[in-house]
């Protein structure tokens, strides 16, 4: 997928002669959707595993790709608010994969652990993506009528296409992440229930007793530890422990943050109206820098929530996710357990095993030993 969106985007920058119409939409928020999208891509793939090296690399391609459309044999336009709309792009997508909260402890290793190896096993399964893209495709049909109409009665727009553009990224993203969280929870649970290895995807515990609490998968011989399929809790019960009268305090400091960023996000608009206004900087770049100040104001609302979430599940082992049971003298056979209050499955990482843990990367959460 990373090597078809550089080539895609090479043959499409380069094109000679092109150009867009009048109607089309505004070709800033093409450049730092394609220069975000191919960001991702690149740091996905782990051909550079480093993030700021990602970032510096994403950086010296867009420098290269905007001279050589210069060049005469293309005789493409090329401005220096084009550049800016490629670093936008690359700096998004390098913020936003930067926003998930990280482990904290042995535990939470765990669980990040599994999640990434889920999604490594979704990713690998040529399905997936043909869900994703027809995910995608039904979005943005649904997203292009549903802007363009209240764009058109409501808001008397007169940028009918772009509107459309913007509706159908919108509902295309939105469609393809429903799809994406839809087939991790699935492979999370396959994962859980086969105990598959997190490294090459076979039984890790064929060869191990039931009471053991670590061991090496018998294929790769890749470390594990029995912790590390139990199922993490879903989403509405999530939810309810985020709001729950215990949480409160938390919760409250939640809406406080949120609130604190949705008066940044209004001071940015507010200054980049001042600046329009000034003719200062050209209008299609004050609406792209708009929907990226609105969309990391989304993205530091959710790492608020994840936080919150992630302190409460450091604690699992000595109090239930569920129900906030005490599990201090809850005996976990093999390092598990079940809450006597609710049933809810838990994780204990002895202190012998936590040096076979490790959040390094959120990628790789148990070491070989």
């Amino acid at each position: 997928m990373t090597v078809c969106g550089f080539a895609v985007t090479l043959v499409a920058t380069h094109w000679p002669k092109l150009r867009f119409g009048p109607e089309a939409p505004s070709d800033k928020i093409l450049h730092a959707l394609t220069f975000g999208i191919l960001t991702f891509l690149l740091w996905r793939s782990r051909v550079i595993p480093a993030l700021w090296k990602c970032l510096l690399a994403m950086i010296a391609f867009s420098i290269v790709d905007e001279w050589t459309q210069s060049l005469a044999i293309f005789a493409r336009h090329t401005s220096w608010t084009d550049w800016m709309a490629d670093l936008t792009g690359i700096s998004m997508a390098c913020v936003l994969v930067m926003l998930p909260a990280r482990p904290i402890n042995a535990v939470t290793a765990l669980r990040y652990a599994l999640r990434h190896a889920a999604e490594r096993d979704t990713l690998d399964r040529p399905f997936t993506w043909m869900a994703l893209a027809t995910s995608g495709v039904l979005g943005a049909m649904v997203g292009i009528p549903t802007t363009v109409g209240v764009a058109h009665w409501f808001l008397r727009d007169t940028h009918l296409w772009q509107t459309g553009f913007l509706g159908a990224v919108f509902f295309c993203a939105a469609g393809i992440e429903i799809a994406r969280r839809s087939a991790c929870r699935a492979a999370i649970v396959r994962i859980a229930s086969n105990h598959s290895c997190f490294a090459c995807g076979a039984d890790a515990t064929a060869d191990s007793n039931a009471s053991m609490s670590v061991g090496k998968c018998a294929a790769c011989g890749e470390g594990w530890i029995r912790g590390q399929w139990v199922m993490p809790i879903n989403g509405r019960n999530q939810l309810r422990e985020l709001f729950s009268k215990r949480s409160l305090a938390q919760s409250a400091r939640t809406a406080l943050s949120c609130a604190l960023l949705a008066g940044v996000f209004l001071a940015i608009l507010i200054a980049l109206a001042a600046e329009r206004a000034q003719d200062l900087i050209p209008a299609d770049m004050i609406d792209l820098w708009s929907y990226s100040a609105a969309i990391l104001t989304l993205g530091m609302m959710m790492r608020v929530v994840d936080v919150v979430h992630r302190a409460r599940c450091a604690a699992e082992g000595i109090r239930c996710r569920l129900c906030n049971y005490d599990l201090v003298a809850t005996p976990a056979v093999g390092g598990l357990g079940r809450c006597p209050e609710c049933a809810t499955p838990f994780a204990r990482v002895e202190e012998h095993d936590r040096a076979k843990v490790t959040a390094a990367d959120g990628t790789r959460a148990i070491k070989s030993s």
